[in-house]
């Protein structure tokens, strides 16, 4: 674990805060996210494959200082990686409680008014900021010229996420 990190962090008021100072200051970042290693870094000792009903699985001490994630595993390796990061959101953001149980549908939720919802979409937001940071995927989108769909198509290979994971974050910027 990087306690400097996880001292940065504890500063961010927001998913995209959070995710910003990830890509900052996370020593090694590159497109595509490592997940892994920054599950690492923050304090998520173990990310694991399960079959079960749900699609993430967070568990974490009390003081959420250690926590371990479970992801579907016969999803498509996009949505893994997206929940992977939506569970590492979930850690990560302090209002969110200890654990989290996410299912499929909570993964699409942008904008709600329903309290449980609200968390999922803080978790989806960091998720899209961690996975496809803000600067890089605009020098990406800059590259690549006048709006187009296909830009769609190679900025979802390019950060390995879902076409629409890629859509959503291309108009949000």
């Amino acid at each position: 674990m990087d306690d400097n990190l996880r001292m940065l962090l504890a500063d961010q008021g927001s998913p995209e805060g959070l995710a910003r100072c990830i890509a900052e200051n996370f020593a090694g970042m590159r497109v595509p996210t490592p997940l892994l290693d920054i599950a690492a870094a923050v304090g998520i000792t173990s990310v694991s494959e399960v079959a079960s009903g749900f699609e993430g699985v967070l568990v974490t001490d009390a003081a959420k200082s250690k926590g371990a994630i479970s992801y579907n595993g016969s999803s498509s390796p996009e949505r893994q990686r997206f929940t992977i990061a939506h569970e590492i959101g979930h850690f990560l953001i302090p209002s969110h409680g200890a654990n989290a149980q996410c299912l499929k549908a909570d993964m699409g939720v942008i904008k709600t008014a329903d309290a449980r919802k609200v968390t999922e979409a803080q978790a989806n937001d960091f998720a899209s900021c961690l996975l496809m940071p803000r600067a890089s995927y605009l020098a990406d989108i800059r590259k690549l010229g006048p709006p187009e769909t296909e830009h769609i198509l190679a900025l979802h290979r390019r950060y390995e996420v879902s076409k629409e994971a890629a859509a959503r974050r291309y108009a949000t910027l």
